[in-house]
Order: structure tokens, then sequence, then C-alpha cells
């Protein structure tokens, strides 16, 4: 999808931590490179953002952004707890990846194809709820 949007710009491999990729740009070895936004700010470098793209132009991979967190289901106490923590809209998005995953797999799909999707909740869930934990 890159090279669509971008056939001009010359693309490299790029290995290491964030911390390792960041000092690459500091030090010019790379032109740019593109990062997970919702990362950058939750580790307060928000400053060293410099472009976001729109979901029209550039599909991130599933479940990106989203954070799971997994417990003994015998902890009532912190499922109910992390339960209110639930965003139902990352759920249910989150939730259909491994249709997506199944469906490409199906397709012959790997990671070198071009196969995208994007997860949406309608405007009025019906069957979901935002305290309903995934199974």
């Amino acid at each position: 999808m890159w090279r669509a949007l971008r056939p001009d710009v010359h693309i490299e491999p790029l290995r290491g931590n964030l911390d390792t990729r960041l000092k690459k740009i500091d030090e010019e070895q790379y032109a740019g490179i593109v990062f997970a936004s919702a990362g950058l700010k939750r580790l307060g470098l928000k400053n060293r953002i410099q472009h976001t793209f729109d979901l029209e132009k550039m599909v991130p991979a599933a479940g990106q952004g989203a954070i799971g967190i997994e417990i003994s289901s015998s902890r009532t106490d912190l499922v109910r707890t992390l339960t209110r923590l639930n965003d139902i809209t990352t759920w249910v998005s989150v939730y259909e990846d491994p249709d997506v995953l199944a469906l490409a797999s199906a397709l012959g799909a790997s990671v070198a194809s071009k196969l995208i999707a994007q997860g949406a909740v309608p405007s009025s869930p019906s069957s979901a709820s935002p305290n309903t934990p995934p199974h």
C-alpha cells in the first residue's frame, strides 16, 4: 500500500526497538520512518509525530492500538474492574480480526499479500454491550 501512495520513496528494512529507530532518524540515517502514532502518544512522544495518515489511504494492521489484558477467570474482582475499561468500538473491531485472518488464510494470503481490513461498529450495535468481555 505504501508503494502505491508514494512510488517515489525508497523503502528499506529497519530493525531495533523504538529508541533505536528514533535515533536513526535523529542521525539522519533515514529520511522518515512510519510508526504507530498511538504508541508514540502513549510514551509521551507526541511531539515526534510529523504526519498522520487518513484511514482511507493507510489502513492499520489488524488490532493496532488495542491493548489486551489476560487474567484468570477465577479473579472475578479483576473481571468486574477491567470490564469497565472495555471500549465497545475497539472490542468489536479486534474481535472480528480472527475472522479476517481466517478469510485471508482461506484465500492463500501471506504477509506479502495486499489484503487489508478495517473494523467498524454500526451506529447502534444491538447484540454487543460495552461491558461484554471478549470470549
